[in-house]
């Protein structure tokens, strides 16, 4: 008797949440598609300006950074070549 009033009330609960996370989930489809047309908008004016699609990620232009510093600084120094010692008998 007690398993089929946990049943039960977990049934009403579901019932009960249920809408609200319908609503949540159509809001929150309605947001990403008006925020993907934003993006597309925004990124074919960005095209047609002559300017790339997509701007740059933050990471990337750390990036370029990084390898541009790596041309101007001096070559490593050569390591010292090991020499392979054969195992005497």
């Amino acid at each position: 008797m007690i398993d089929f009033l946990k049943r039960f009330g977990l049934g009403i609960l579901y019932i009960l949440v249920s809408p609200f996370a319908i609503a949540f989930l159509v809001l929150w489809t309605l947001y990403t598609i008006v925020v993907f047309i934003i993006e597309l908008i925004h990124g074919i004016r960005s095209f047609f300006k002559g300017r790339k699609f997509f701007d740059e990620f933050p990471e990337d232009i750390e990036a370029k950074k990084i390898l541009n510093l790596e041309q101007f600084a001096p070559s490593s120094t050569p390591v010292e070549e090991q020499k392979e010692e054969t195992p005497q008998v």
